[in-house]
């Protein structure tokens, strides 16, 4: 600890190694494995200011929102997230598109979109580290879920352990009352 923490010298048994030569890794950058991966879900967190609107949008935000509703039927949007194979981030894996196909027997007259923000296994932070990395992120998804099946409202779910970033969505923002969809106006949509 000593040698790394204050002499900045990095511990080469600490490292992690190459697989093929068993040469030591001491940065991310060089790890083959990480090096092959794009980051999609987390691609904003620790780059932008999480609750600037601004900042969210210099780096394409709510343009699949835009693309969505000037573009697609809701059916459509089912359509493209069927054909991904988007799936949960939970254990199950469970596929999105389900949640999303209109159910058969019409149960309930009224339904929102749901964000689970509930860490159901501990010390994991999936879930806690979009909602406060990347809460735009989160808004968009959920707003592009209740076009593709006419839906007005969303919730979002919390476990003591998530509790912080909701409540930051909750505070006094410079974004609040000038969020608008791009082309909503004259879409009729109401998203």
């Amino acid at each position: 600890m000593k040698q790394h923490l204050k002499q900045g010298k990095i511990v080469e048994n600490w490292c992690h190694r190459k697989a093929s030569s068993g040469a030591p890794c001491p940065t991310c950058a060089i790890w083959n494995f990480l090096a092959r991966q794009t980051k999609v879900v987390l691609r904003n967190c620790g780059v932008i200011d999480p609750l600037s609107l601004d900042e969210y949008i210099a780096r394409d935000g709510y343009g699949a929102l835009a693309r969505v509703l000037t573009t697609l039927k809701p059916d459509d949007v089912i359509e493209v997230v069927k054909q991904s194979g988007l799936r949960g981030r939970g254990g199950a894996g469970f596929p999105n598109v389900a949640e999303m196909e209109p159910d058969p027997q019409g149960r309930g007259t009224e339904k929102f979109v749901l964000c689970n923000g509930d860490e159901g296994d501990p010390g994991a932070f999936m879930d806690r580290s979009v909602l406060e990395g990347d809460p735009h992120s989160v808004v968009e998804a959920m707003a592009i879920g209740a076009y593709a099946i006419a839906l007005r409202a969303g919730l979002c779910t919390s476990a003591p352990s998530t509790r912080w970033p909701l409540s930051a969505w909750a505070r006094p923002s410079p974004m609040r009352g000038r969020a608008r969809a791009p082309g909503n106006e004259h879409s009729g949509h109401g998203v």
